[in-house]
C-alpha cells in the first residue's frame, strides 16, 4: 500500500492513548522503516475512492502539520483501515463513530478496584482502553492501581471539577463512584456535568434500592432525577449493603467468638459481593450501549446471617455464634472501631430496617442476569481473602490470654505465699476451734480453716479438711471482731459464724485478705 509506491504500513498506539504512530516500511519484515506519520485521534479519515482514503497527519519529516495523505488500500484491507481509523476517533465528534475508552472516577474506593479488577478479567476488556482516575496518584489504595499493568491511571479528583473535565476528556463510558462522600449525590452530580461538559456519551451512576427518606435513598433519588433530565446517557445501578462490611468485625469474631447485626439468625440482609457488582458493573461498561437508559438492582440473593458466623467458624476452628443486637449497641459498638463514619452507620441500620420489615422490593435484583447465570458469591468466599488475617488474629488473642491466666497464676501463687508467710499454720493449716451459728446458744469444738486460694471459710466436725465439711464464701461476707469473738455475715443468706478464738486480730485479717 502506499500513495506512489508500495509501503508496509503499521498503525500503533501511544501510550498516552490520545495519539497515534502511522509507520511505513519497504516490505513486511518491517526492518526498512522509511517514515513516519504522528497522527491525531483526530484524523479526518475521508475515504476518496472505492479503496482509498486520506488522513491528515501532526508531522512528519517531510510534511507540515494538518497535510491530508492519501492511500490506496488493497480491497480486503480497506474495511480494516476505515474501522482502525474510525475507531480512534475524537468522542467529541459524536456523529463519528464511538471510541472504547472506559473510566472509573474513584477508582481507589473498594467498589472502584473491584470493578477495575473486574474490567480486566473480562475477554471483552482486550478492544478497549481503560483508564482509573484517584484524588491520590501515591495513597496506599492507589497502589494496588498500579499493579495492573493494563490500565491507564490518571489524576482525577471528584473535588476538582477542572481535573475531572481535563480527564474525562476523549473517555466515551464513565463509572462515577462517589460513595465515599456524605455529601454523594452533589459530588456525583458535579462529575456528570464535567462528563457532560467533556463530551463524554455515557455515564453509570451509583443510586440505592432504599426509598425516599433515608440517608442512602435521598442520595440516589438526587442523582437519578439529575442524570435523567441531563440529556447525556446513562445506566443507573441501585446498590445494596456490601457482603464485605462484616470483615470489620474480625476483631470481634476473634476475641469473643462472636458476629453480630441487629437481624435474628435466619434473616438475610440481601447484601452483595464487591465481585459480584464488580463483574455486573464491568459487564455493563463493556456493552454500555445495550444498558443506556435502565436501571439495574444490584440487591443480593437471599443469604442468613448465620451463614457468615458459620463462615467465620470454618476458619477459626471454634463455634462463632451469630449475637442479635439492637441497633443502638450496633450503632455504639461499630462507631467505636472508628473505620466507618457515623452516617454511613446511620444508613446501614435503615437498611436493616427496610430488610425487617419484609420489604418485597429487596426480592427484585438483576444480578443472576448481569453475571451470565452463575452462582453468586458466597458468605464463605467473601470471608476467604482474610483467612490468614483472622487465624493470625485469633491465634493472637488465645496467646494473650495464656499470657494473662499465667500472670494471675503466677500473682495468685505470689499471693498464697506471702500469706502463708504472714498468717499463722493454725489458721490455713487449720485447728480445732470454738464456733458456733449466732441463732445457737452454745459454741461447739470444730476443726476450722482458711482457705485462701478458694477464699473461703471451713470448718469439719473431725479433727481434718478431709471428709465431709461445711464452707461459706468469704468473698460476699462482712467480718468484725468483738473481743475474743471473730463474726463472719455472709450477705446472701445473712448467716452469721461466730468464732472464739486466741489470736482474734490474727483470724481477722486472715478473713479481710479473703474478702476483698
Amino acid at each position: 500500500m502506499g500513495s506512489s509506491k508500495n509501503r508496509y504500513c503499521v498503525l500503533a498506539s501511544e501510550s498516552n492513548g490520545k495519539t497515534f504512530t502511522f509507520d511505513y516500511y519497504v516490505d513486511e519484515s518491517k526492518t526498512d522503516r522509511k517514515g513516519t506519520f504522528l497522527v491525531s485521534r483526530s484524523s479526518n479519515f475521508k475515504k476518496v475512492a472505492d479503496y482509498s482514503f486520506t488522513i491528515e497527519v501532526s508531522s512528519s519529516e517531510s510534511r507540515k502539520t494538518g497535510s491530508a495523505v492519501r492511500f490506496d488500500a488493497l480491497p480486503e484491507t480497506f474495511e480494516l483501515w476505515q474501522k482502525a481509523f474510525l475507531l480512534a476517533e475524537n468522542p467529541l465528534k459524536p456523529s463519528k463513530v464511538l471510541t472504547n475508552d472506559l473510566m472509573i472516577i474513584g477508582a481507589s474506593t473498594p467498589l472502584g478496584l473491584s470493578t477495575a479488577k473486574s474490567l480486566l478479567a473480562n475477554p471483552k476488556s482486550k478492544d478497549f482502553l481503560i483508564f482509573t482516575g484517584v484524588s491520590d496518584l501515591n495513597s496506599s489504595q492507589t497502589e494496588q492501581l498500579k499493579l495492573f499493568t493494563d490500565i491507564n491511571l490518571v489524576y482525577s479528583d471528584l473535588e476538582d471539577y477542572s481535573s475531572m473535565k481535563a480527564s474525562f476528556d476523549g473517555i466515551d463510558c464513565i463509572f462515577i463512584v462517589a460513595l465515599e462522600y456524605q455529601n454523594s449525590a452533589a459530588v456525583a452530580i458535579n462529575a456528570i456535568n464535567a462528563a457532560i461538559e467533556a463530551k463524554v456519551n455515557h455515564v453509570v451512576v451509583i443510586s440505592s434500592s432504599l426509598p425516599a427518606g433515608t440517608i442512602f435513598g435521598d442520595q440516589g433519588i438526587a442523582v437519578e432525577e439529575y442524570v435523567k433530565a441531563s440529556g447525556i446517557l446513562y445506566t443507573i445501578v441501585r446498590l445494596p449493603l456490601f457482603m464485605e462490611n462484616v470483615i470489620d468485625q474480625l476483631d470481634t469474631v476473634s476475641s469473643k467468638l462472636e458476629f453480630f447485626s441487629p437481624l435474628p439468625a435466619t434473616a438475610s440482609s440481601h447484601a452483595a459481593s464487591l465481585k459480584d457488582i464488580g463483574d455486573s458493573i464491568a459487564a455493563v461498561m463493556l456493552d454500555y450501549r445495550t444498558y443506556a437508559g435502565r436501571t439495574l438492582v444490584m440487591n443480593g440473593t437471599a443469604v442468613a446471617e448465620s451463614s457468615y458466623s458459620e463462615a467465620f467458624t470454618a476458619i477459626v476452628g471454634t463455634t462463632v455464634k451469630h449475637v442479635q443486637v439492637k441497633k443502638e449497641v450496633y450503632k455504639a459498638t461499630t462507631l467505636a472501631k472508628g473505620t466507618i463514619p457515623e452516617w454511613i452507620i446511620d444508613g446501614t441500620l435503615q437498611w436493616y430496617d427496610l430488610v425487617a420489615s419484609t420489604e418485597f422490593a429487596l426480592l427484585i435484583t438483576d444480578l443472576p442476569d448481569l453475571l451470565g447465570g452463575r452462582d453468586l458469591v458466597s458468605p464463605a468466599e467473601v470471608i476467604s481473602p482474610v483467612t490468614e488475617q483472622l487465624k493470625k488474629l485469633r491465634q493472637d488473642y488465645v496467646n494473650a490470654q495464656q499470657l494473662v491466666m499465667l500472670e494471675k497464676k503466677r500473682a495468685v501463687m505470689a499471693r498464697l505465699e506471702r500469706l502463708r508467710k504472714e498468717t499463722p499454720p493454725t489458721i490455713y493449716q487449720g485447728s480445732l476451734q470454738q464456733k458456733k451459728i449466732a441463732t445457737e446458744f452454745t459454741y461447739a469444738s470444730r476443726f476450722v480453716w482458711v482457705d485462701f486460694e478458694k477464699k473461703q471459710l471451713g470448718w469439719s466436725k473431725s479433727s481434718t479438711k478431709d471428709g465431709e465439711h461445711k464452707t461459706l464464701d468469704l468473698t460476699k461476707s462482712a467480718v468484725s471482731v468483738a473481743g475474743d469473738v471473730v463474726s463472719i455475715k455472709e450477705e446472701q443468706y445473712a448467716h452469721i459464724v461466730q468464732l472464739k478464738v486466741e489470736d482474734p486480730n490474727a483470724w481477722l485479717k486472715a478473713l479481710q485478705e479473703c474478702s476483698v
